[in-house]
């Protein structure tokens, strides 16, 4: 991403090594009662073996959480599994009632594998019939965009078009929202947050516009079947470096969003990075007269910050959270003041501090927080981000940073297969200072899982 506008903050998978600030010490029993234990203090195990551990003497409804403390290492599922993974040494948490179990972890070099010979394959002269595999019908059917139109669903909106034609053609809006370029954000969506469609209106024309849908498309030019290495190999297609995806550690891993000119609009097209197929899930179209610098960066004499402005870019984070989360069959995340409060007060320290490389908070220090706000979820996680101006540039830049997106998807890894818990909750919040020639932007974006008071 490029360094003036865009740093990639950690993202937190606060699932166990951060539980609650107050920690019982572990295997010290009370007059009578069974020590509760694992069953192994120290384990080792060769690369690809496994071993499952146990918490031993807890109640049988007990709920144990897991997580290691280098899945590099050694993975752990959600029902203590230990898998080896790579030669070296870490150490396997488990979390029950508040009191913390550890088990060290000594993985070893494997076995090499011993090459079988393929068997010869029989020679047939002709080909026998093949029973033909039916084709399933999408449950959402595609939408058929006309050229130069922006389709999210059944939502469609063109460049220029007046602000009667979006009121006549789409309805009134969920709500409007101000932009921090002066625009007024019509904001469209389903019930379950799919579908969604941010329309901005200025001197009553469309100048901007962005869908993020599983039915998502501008005209025949690009569609949600679209994938990044289509979108590479097109020469009228460029890559845009405000957008490259990115791991926690923030090495680049490569081009997460490409854009060209059609005509007298410029189109944006955000792939999936992460994804399997790599296919567009969000498109942004404006209005050229707009460049991509003008609306990719906070810039002092392009936009403004208030509060109002502020509230619009939290609350569209979240719609757009819940959109990508519908393009994968996921139910919506509810929002949740608590979280809020856990998020903003560090939000704007950040904020104060000008930082250029502020971090998500992991461990006791979020927990803590949680727990002030009257929270004891057993998993919680923290997005936090700077430097975009608003929330397209927020949404899509979490998307494309690993850890964050697994947080915005609810990914609670158990590391072999089995997930833990979903994240059910979020709250964010926003903060800016002026700072030199630009305003620097943060976002701070919690979650927590459903069990709130546990």
């Amino acid at each position: 991403m490029k360094k003036f506008n865009k740093k990639i903050l950690m993202y937190v998978l606060a699932a166990v090594l951060a539980f609650s600030g107050v920690y019982v010490a572990a295997n010290v029993s009370a007059a009578g009662k069974k020590v509760i234990k694992l069953n192994k203090k120290s384990l080792t195990l060769k690369e690809g073996k496994t071993y499952k551990l146990k918490l031993l003497n807890i109640k049988k409804n007990a709920k144990v959480v897991w997580a290691s403390g280098n899945s590099k290492v050694a993975k752990v599922s959600n029902s203590g599994v230990v898998k080896g993974v790579k030669k070296g040494n870490t150490t396997i948490y488990a979390r029950c009632n508040k009191v913390l179990y550890q088990c060290s972890v000594k993985v070893l070099v494997g076995p090499k594998p011993t090459p079988t010979k393929t068997p010869d394959l029989p020679q047939y002269t002709e080909s026998p019939e093949e029973t033909p595999i039916p084709t399933l019908s999408p449950i959402r059917k595609p939408v058929n965009v006309p050229d130069n139109t922006l389709g999210s669903g059944e939502r469609m909106v063109q460049i220029g078009m007046s602000e009667t034609e979006v009121i006549s053609k789409l309805g009134s809006p969920v709500r409007k929202d101000a932009s921090p370029f002066g625009f007024e954000s019509y904001i469209y969506k389903n019930s379950d947050g799919s579908d969604y469609l941010l329309v901005d209106i200025k001197g009553g024309k469309v100048v901007n516009a962005c869908g993020i849908s599983d039915r998502i498309a501008y005209g025949k030019e690009v569609t949600g079947e679209t994938t990044s290495s289509m979108l590479a190999s097109d020469a009228s297609w460029s890559s845009y470096g405000g957008y490259d995806a990115t791991d926690d550690l923030e090495n680049k891993l490569g081009k997460g969003a490409y854009y060209k000119k059609n005509g007298g609009v410029t189109i944006l097209a955000f792939v999936d990075f992460f994804a399997d197929e790599r296919k567009v899930y969000c498109i942004q179209a404006f209005s050229s007269a707009y460049s991509l610098d003008d609306m990719t960066r906070p810039s002092l004499t392009k936009c403004t910050y208030n509060n109002q402005i502020l509230d619009g870019i939290s609350s569209e984070i979240f719609d757009m959270t819940n959109a990508y989360r519908a393009t994968y069959g996921e139910s919506a995340l509810k929002k949740l003041d608590r979280l809020e409060a856990c998020a903003a007060p560090y939000c704007k320290s950040l904020a104060a501090s000008a930082t250029n490389s502020p971090k998500g908070r992991a461990g006791e220090e979020l927990f803590k927080v949680l727990q002030e706000n009257g929270l004891d979820p057993l998993c919680a996680g923290e997005n936090a981000y700077y430097g975009c101006p608003d929330a397209i540039g927020f949404a899509n830049s979490l998307i494309l940073q690993e850890g964050s997106r697994k947080n915005m998807l609810g990914i609670l890894e158990d590391d072999i297969g089995v997930q833990q818990d979903k994240f059910a909750y979020t709250g964010i919040a926003c903060s800016y200072i002026n700072s030199g020639r630009m305003y620097k932007v943060y976002v701070i974006q919690d979650f927590c899982t459903a069990d709130i008071n546990s």
